[in-house]
């Protein structure tokens, strides 16, 4: 059993094992009163005048103490986060995707003081965003209902009202930033000649420059009539 486990974590993309582990390790610190988790909670006031800074991410690994509730969570996020984990062109990419959540989040949070748990709000933007560019495909709840990935995010949403008898705030501001997100990752981008800005910084880079056809280059003036293509072609069939 102890294999099974093993094995089934290890084939976890690194950002997803890493965020499960971590979530499972703030549940058990708390469930065993080793920690409290009021000391995990985000508090504006306790991180600008009292400098606990680690509450700018602890947050984010804590869905309560262990009952059946914090495992579905676990069981979302080891399921859909591998998902668009996968993606992803590298797990670095996803890891900084899953950073600009989270600032964008803190800064919603600052402004609004409304979230003492960001990590419901992660799970529910990265799922909006993910929902929003897969609208077609199908996802189980609970393995045997069927439902289009484009209303995913406000079936988590539903599910925190009936196992918590209320709407989440985090959740409804996972939803704002998740649009916000996908705004700019998307329909910004195809707004504006394919331009990326929330890509990471290793991937700024100059944009190739297009190629372009000698007769249309002649047309456009770009290149002179009966300019070759690839001056190397043009020497070859030369006569010696």
């Amino acid at each position: 059993m102890e294999r099974a486990v093993l094995a089934w974590a290890l084939e976890m993309p690194i950002v997803t094992r890493c965020w499960s582990i971590a979530i499972l390790a703030a549940s058990v610190l708390v469930s065993t009163n080793l920690i409290s988790d009021k000391d995990l909670s985000f508090v504006p006031i306790a991180i600008v005048k009292k400098h606990q800074y680690w509450r700018l991410f602890s947050s984010f690994f804590y869905f309560g103490e262990i009952d059946l509730y914090m495992l579905y969570q676990v069981y979302i996020i080891t399921q859909h986060s591998c998902t668009i984990e996968q993606g992803f062109n590298s797990s670095a990419d996803y890891l900084w995707y899953i950073f600009v959540n989270c600032f964008v989040l803190i800064i919603y949070s600052f402004l609004f003081n409304t979230n003492t748990w960001l990590s419901f709000a992660l799970v529910a933007s990265l799922m909006y965003v993910w929902s929003r560019q897969n609208p077609h495909e199908e996802i189980a709840i609970f393995g045997f209902l069927n439902i289009k990935a484009t209303y995913y995010a406000f079936v988590i949403i539903a599910q925190a009202l009936l196992w918590r008898g209320s709407i989440s705030a985090a959740g409804l501001a996972g939803l704002v930033v998740g649009h916000i997100l996908f705004y700019f990752e998307d329909v910004f981008s195809k707004l504006h000649n394919n331009i990326k800005i929330l890509q990471p910084p290793w991937r700024w880079r100059t944009r190739p420059i297009p190629h372009v056809n000698p007769d249309e280059g002649a047309r456009e003036g770009l290149l002179p009539e009966g300019a070759p293509e690839d001056p190397l072609v043009e020497q070859e069939r030369l006569p010696n």
